[in-house]
């Protein structure tokens, strides 16, 4: 009889990490936008980049129609790459609401599949699979998700684990690919810092702490 390692290694683990991830992204395949503190607003802000970029402004500053027609200058002070990374989706035909729903569900997957990649570093397979689960079912993880609707606060779940593998590849093998690494890791940290600002302050002790760790 194949242990269950044997039977997991059958299928790709990438799969597999998808496959327990689909339980958690359930709610989202109801109809409509799911009630949650901010959720309604950040649907507005995708569509007022949609419009924006449409109109042949890339990174518009202002959003002329908020606030009752006065408008304001979202992208001054809000992470900008969460609503890009639903301006995909939007500029294939798709509305708002179900755009930014397709952002969430893109968005779990992701960082599933990047805590895999960054256990991966540490633990054999299996190990790695039970961390990329535990992950994506952090409490706060889905609160962020289901009752905050805070949508670039969710992605940076995303860049964690990413960073800390970039950042592990570059101390761990610092004369192979050196220059590639050092960008790799600068702009997977700049993704963080523009999607959540926060929540790139807040890891930075993290990352410090987990660089100095290595070199030990």
């Amino acid at each position: 009889m194949p242990s269950l390692a044997q039977a997991l290694g059958r299928v790709p683990m990438g799969w597999w990490v998808v496959l327990l991830t689909l339980p958690a992204l359930v709610p989202l395949a109801r109809g409509g936008l799911f009630d949650s503190h901010d959720g309604i607003f950040h649907a507005y802000r995708l569509a007022a980049l949609d419009g924006a970029v449409r109109a042949g402004v890339p990174y518009p500053r202002w959003f002329p129609s908020f606030a009752f027609g006065y408008g304001q200058p979202v992208l001054n002070f809000y992470g900008p790459l969460a609503y890009y990374w639903g301006l995909p989706f939007t500029l294939m035909g798709v509305d708002a609401v179900p755009a930014l729903k397709l952002v969430f569900a893109t968005g779990l997957v992701a960082s599933a599949l990047a805590m895999y990649l960054f256990a991966r570093l540490h633990l054999q397979r299996l190990p790695s699979l039970v961390a990329a689960v535990v992950y994506v079912y952090l409490p706060y993880h889905l609160v962020d998700l289901y009752v905050r609707g805070a949508v670039a606060e969710f992605l940076a779940f995303v860049w964690f684990p990413l960073v800390l593998w970039a950042f592990h590849r570059l101390v761990a093998n610092p004369e192979r690919l050196r220059f590639a690494s050092i960008g790799l890791a600068s702009l997977l940290l700049a993704a963080l810092t523009v999607t959540h600002s926060l929540s790139a302050l807040l890891f930075a002790p993290v990352l410090v702490a987990y660089v100095v760790v290595l070199l030990c």
